[in-house]
């Protein structure tokens, strides 16, 4: 084995901060129920757990595909680094407390991973899927809900602009990064598709013809729409959207024609894109414990699980071998047990209780992950 060079797998150190800010994130928890925190933690862990956990890996992702996409050069050790310490330093002033910072610090990883896009997007000699159209519309809603969080922090405690800025960015922004990186890619993991239908070539001038593009458009202003109407109704658009993808695209109706632990795992995930945003607009009272059916099983388990995916494959190591390992299957039934046991918090007897659970639940996932990717992130198959 030998040692991973940054440059060209710039996903191995956003991995392992990924994975550090989702302990980080739920540790908040912890110490409010211990009466070591002067404030209330919810901003602060929604910030870390989508800002830093979830976008940490996001970056990782998008500095590895986004040149293979587009065939242009990888990024410099200077993006990487400054990605790596940019989100850092968001997840600690979060932690100590100073969110009104954290989103300072935000707003610049957005606009470095949005450089580092466009510059691989003009000096392009391949287009990108169709699909990643979402990645600018995703990337932008988290420019704008950074912002409007920044003008409430330090210009007007407007508390309805608040509201929506939250709702953009703890949905919106995420979900498009998801759609834009994952329906390609998804049904590959799945079986449904090959690998080099990810990379056809697309004409610059179709896309201007293409349905996506409308779509995609459709997307971006039903979703700014909703998000100041009400919560509700923007729960019924992630639930619409992805009902439709998830039965055109990912094939979801049908079972993974890889027959993996890995592929398994995928697919189960998915199921939890839907449940969250569908139960959430039935119920709309226990729309945020619904949520994290979405949250942890949804986007949580697909982010460490590709990320799987991309480690095996970009570090030379044996695919087969390595996506039938029952340790992914422990790791998904761990973290569909912790989404679980967060929903279910507001029927338990003690709502704390489970909350420590999930979160018990949860770090305990994120140590068998790290255990078993650690020396893979790091090292590569000679």
């Amino acid at each position: 084995m030998k040692l991973i060079t940054l440059k060209e797998r710039p996903y191995q150190i956003l991995f392992l901060l990924g994975g550090c800010m989702a302990f980080l994130g739920t540790i908040f928890w912890f110490q409010f129920l211990d009466n070591q925190l002067k404030f209330f933690p919810a901003p602060n862990h929604a910030a870390t757990m989508i800002g830093a956990f979830l976008f940490s890996f996001i970056s990782g992702f998008l500095f590895t595909a986004g040149p293979k996409f587009t065939n242009s050069h990888l990024p410099s050790k200077g993006q990487v680094l400054f990605q790596f310490a940019i989100i850092a330093l968001a997840a600690s002033l979060s932690f100590l407390g100073l969110i009104k910072w954290a989103f300072v610090c935000q707003l610049f990883a957005f606009i470095n991973l949005i450089i580092f896009l466009l510059m691989r997007f003009i000096k392009r000699r391949n287009n990108p899927p169709l699909n990643f159209l979402f990645v600018p519309v995703g990337l932008l809603m988290g420019i704008i809900s950074t912002l409007i969080h920044l003008y409430f922090y330090f210009i007007d405690a407007d508390y309805f602009l608040l509201n929506f800025a939250q709702t953009l960015f703890y949905r919106g922004f995420i979900y498009a990064l998801f759609l834009g990186i994952g329906a390609r890619l998804f049904p590959v993991l799945l079986g449904h598709s090959e690998m080099d239908q990810i990379n056809l070539p697309i004409k610059i001038a179709n896309i201007s013809k293409s349905p996506m593009l409308l779509f995609t458009v459709l997307f971006f202003i039903t979703s700014i729409i909703f998000s100041m109407l009400s919560n509700r109704w923007s729960n019924f658009l992630l639930a619409t959207v992805t009902i439709f993808i998830a039965i055109k695209d990912w094939k979801i109706l049908s079972l993974p024609k890889r027959k993996s632990c890995h592929a398994y795992a995928i697919y189960l995930a998915l199921w939890f894109l839907i449940l969250g945003p569908l139960l959430a607009f039935i119920w709309p009272v226990y729309e945020i414990d619904f949520l994290h059916l979405t949250y942890i099983g949804g986007y949580g388990l697909l982010t460490l699980v590709v990320a799987m995916r991309v480690i095996f494959s970009h570090g030379g190591h044996n695919l087969e071998k390595n996506e039938n390992s029952y340790i992914i299957f422990g790791i998904a039934l761990l973290t569909i047990s912790a989404s679980f046991f967060r929903a279910y918090s507001p029927f338990a007897d003690n709502f704390w209780t489970s909350i420590q659970i999930s979160g018990l639940v949860w770090i305990s996932m994120l140590i068998i992950w790290f255990f078993f990717l650690s020396k893979k992130i790091i090292f590569i198959e000679n």
